[in-house]
């Protein structure tokens, strides 16, 4: 019986492996045990708008369009927004969309070339002249 745990790139020890999945357990606590928890997510169809619940008493409203992976997406598949990883992340199976609760807290809503691409958005959207209302 090998000592060693083959993959297709790589060969580690059986200790090694012990030692590395140990590790990552208690990283995986750790990350639990201290992340923001959503307890509710629900998809607004009206205003177009994902609404999170947290269990610490606040509420994150975020405008869907401004989330990748989930722009013109359809109100049937935004509906379908699920909580895994006991709330910290929200996750839409039809759409392959995965985002930790903390990353809209913290307003990232993409990889940093979509958010710079969104702030160009609205930099060029506040520019813009304003219509007067008569």
């Amino acid at each position: 019986m090998s000592d060693k745990i083959k993959t297709s790139k790589f060969e580690i020890s059986e200790a090694e492996f012990e030692r590395q999945f140990a590790e990552s357990t208690e990283r995986g606590k750790k990350f639990l045990a201290e992340a923001p928890k959503a307890k509710n997510a629900k998809y607004d169809s009206k205003a177009k708008r994902l609404v999170l619940d947290l269990y610490n008493g606040a509420t994150l409203i975020i405008p869907t369009e401004n989330v990748q992976g989930l722009r013109g997406a359809a109100d049937s598949d935004l509906e379908k927004v699920e909580l895994f990883l006991e709330g910290t992340t929200l996750h839409w199976e039809e759409l392959d969309v995965d985002f930790y609760v903390e990353s809209f807290m913290r307003g990232v809503f993409g990889t940093p070339k979509w958010m710079a691409e969104l702030n160009l958005t609205y930099i060029k959207a506040e520019d813009s002249p304003k219509r007067k209302v008569a």
